[in-house]
């Protein structure tokens, strides 16, 4: 069914509504954004595709749908941003002769994280975006009436089946602020023209509701998560003692592994010095060699027996130092990079109340 951007202005007309922009989505028009002439509202209506409306003029600009992982909506840090990560993970320095270079190994290393791209800021300002359209769809999950997002060149529309889609306008004044805008289909303005008014006063006054509670609710929130948690130096100190403790478990083992390494060679020593004291060409030496000998090899078992023991211990106390280390740096790491962002995101609110 064809409509004409004639008709249609008309329409708008009786209701003080003067389209501002038309959005065009693969060669016919989409979306098209009105002003109220009576409260200064802006609001959005949606051309189902069965109304073939085709506009061609100053106001028009085409839009491009954006992908959108849910990977990447999943990932609430953003990338990594440190610019002192070298200060973080320093080089490594190790002293040949030093007993200790297995603990600086696993306390030290370094890694390199890629900044920032363009690509990667505008793909935050889209997951952005879609985040919170996915918050905001529960507030009009029973209505017809829906939301549009603009930021930027961005827009993230909230279909009236509740899916979400995200776009981007081409060749559109680059603009900062976010604006939400209420969202309708053609149908339903044809039918709820009489008590149009009325509606997108109630939805108007609905989300503003919704956000200011929110806002406190999430304040509170906040304050409550962090005067729960422990102090998390005090945690750390726990987790390095308790690193310490292995190590020095682990440096006992070694030390008695060298005295035992000491005693095999004092066992060694003392086979050679003894069988030498015998004669091999006769039986008696024969007999007396074979005797020590034995017993030499019984000790031998015996202390290869320790050394296994230790060395496995050693092992296993050394495989648990590092499993402690590698996760507990994940979790500090993230947690830093995370609270990063929740601090940073604090500074904004404080932008806002200037």
């Amino acid at each position: 069914m064809s409509v004409s951007i004639e008709r249609l202005t008309k329409l708008f007309a009786t209701k003080n509504l003067e389209p501002q922009r038309f959005f065009d989505l693969y060669d016919r028009c989409a979306f098209v954004e009105v002003l109220d002439h009576k409260t200064g509202d802006t609001y959005m209506f949606y051309i189902p595709s069965k109304y073939e409306m085709i506009v061609n003029n100053e106001k028009t600009f085409s839009i491009k749908p954006l992908d959108i992982s849910t990977n990447e909506l999943d990932n609430y840090a953003g990338k990594y941003s440190y610019k002192n990560i070298n200060e973080m993970y320093e080089n490594i320095d190790i002293d040949v002769n030093n007993d200790q270079i297995y603990d600086k190994i696993v306390d030290n290393y370094r890694t390199t994280i890629d900044f920032n791209t363009k690509e990667d800021l505008e793909k935050e300002d889209i997951i952005s975006l879609y985040r919170q359209m996915l918050r905001f769809k529960y507030c009009v999950q029973n209505i017809r009436y829906k939301f549009v997002i603009l930021y930027k060149n961005y827009m993230c529309v909230l279909h009236i089946g509740d899916d979400i889609e995200c776009f981007k306008i081409k060749h559109t004044k680059f603009e900062k602020t976010r604006k939400l805008i209420i969202l309708m289909d053609l149908e339903l303005f044809y039918e709820n023209i009489e008590t149009l008014d009325e509606d997108l006063s109630q939805v108007r006054d609905g989300i503003q509701y919704i956000l200011d509670k929110n806002h406190i609710s999430h304040s509170k929130y906040i304050k409550n998560i962090i005067s729960n948690k422990k102090d998390i130096g005090e945690i750390t100190d726990n987790i390095i003692q308790k690193k310490d403790n292995i190590r020095n478990y682990v440096l006992s083992f070694k030390n008695l592994l060298n005295r035992i390494l000491d005693s095999e060679s004092e066992i060694l020593e003392k086979y050679k010095s003894d069988i030498s004291k015998y004669d091999t060409n006769t039986i008696n030496g024969d007999m007396a060699i074979s005797s020590i000998r034995s017993n030499t090899e019984k000790e031998l078992r015996h202390i290869d027996n320790l050394k296994k023991q230790i060395i496995n211990n050693i092992k296993r106390l050394q495989n648990k130092e590092v499993n402690l280390s590698l996760i507990v740096d994940i979790i500090l790491f993230d947690n830093t990079v995370m609270l990063n962002k929740v601090f940073n995101n604090i500074e904004q609110l404080l932008q806002c109340c200037d």
